[in-house]
């Protein structure tokens, strides 16, 4: 079985929600800077999602 990826607190969220706001980007420039195929790891985290 697969082990479950970390999930970021809520303190945590909010910081990166305001420093993802300041900078300007979009999901999907994040996706690209990353090199990741799509947006949804990057929605998944800014979800809280594990």
């Amino acid at each position: 079985m697969a082990k479950r990826s970390l999930s970021a607190s809520e303190a945590g969220l909010i910081k990166a929600r305001k420093a993802f706001a300041r900078k300007g980007w979009t999901q999907e420039y994040l996706a690209a800077e990353v090199e990741v195929s799509t947006r949804q790891p990057i929605w998944k985290f800014f979800s809280g999602v594990p």
